[in-house]
């Protein structure tokens, strides 16, 4: 998949789990690859997805910068989704976050992908 796709394979995901999901532009996107809300109760919950279609392990660099989006755009979570993996020094990042930031390697995409039944994505 090209990246492009990729972002439209995990906003349909999202959709799938309930959000109102928008794509960002292409280019200077402002840090952030989906906007997806849901609404609970009286309340909208906004989160900010980052799509990160690589070979290479994610680093912090990727996870410190989208951690400040997140807050300057007082969202209430950020994901990271990955093709491939996050490195050491990330995971510690995404804990030191809490529940601020949430983790997409591989092998949970994977896994999203099947529990979706998006069979042309496997």
């Amino acid at each position: 998949l090209d990246p492009r796709k990729f972002e439209e394979v995990v906003a349909e995901l999202m959709a799938k789990e309930g959000f109102d999901v928008e794509l960002t532009k292409q280019t200077r996107d402002g840090g952030r690859d989906i906007i997806a809300i849901k609404s609970e109760g009286i309340y909208g919950l906004r989160f900010l997805v980052e799509c990160k279609r690589w070979k290479n392990t994610v680093g912090i660099g990727v996870v410190q910068r989208f951690c400040h989006v997140i807050a300057k755009e007082k969202a209430n979570l950020g994901m990271i989704v990955t093709t491939s993996y996050f490195s050491k020094d990330s995971e510690k990042e995404k804990d030191f976050m809490g529940n601020l930031l949430e983790f997409k390697d591989r092998d949970n995409l994977i896994d999203w992908i099947t529990d979706h039944e998006l069979s042309k994505y496997k």
